[in-house]
């Protein structure tokens, strides 16, 4: 289990990533404080996912999915969520932690 500072050195490694199901892109990641902010491609829409709650989903859940994360998250970045956690080595496609 990587510690919070381990996680956000990780996340802070992303500058672009993509969903579960490779249908949209998320790009110009950047972290602010403890937020990430990105763009999602397809729409030019800038979104945030707060990452203290994307740390803690990884540290309660084993196996996630967007549904797992909607108990976590805010906003509706269930599924943004879920890409970083796999585009950061934390879950497989299958949404099994490594």
């Amino acid at each position: 289990m990587l510690t919070f500072e381990k996680f956000m050195d990780r996340v802070k490694q992303v500058k672009s990533y993509k969903s579960v199901t490779g249908r949209a892109t998320y790009s110009h990641c950047a972290v602010d404080g403890v937020v990430l902010n990105f763009i999602r491609d397809n729409t030019g829409k800038t979104w945030q996912i707060n990452l203290p709650d994307a740390y803690t989903a990884y540290q309660n859940e084993p196996l996630i999915n967007t549904t797992v994360l909607r108990s976590y998250m805010r906003n509706r970045v269930y599924s943004p969520t879920m890409g970083l956690l796999i585009a950061i080595e934390l879950y497989n496609r299958k949404g099994q932690r490594n």
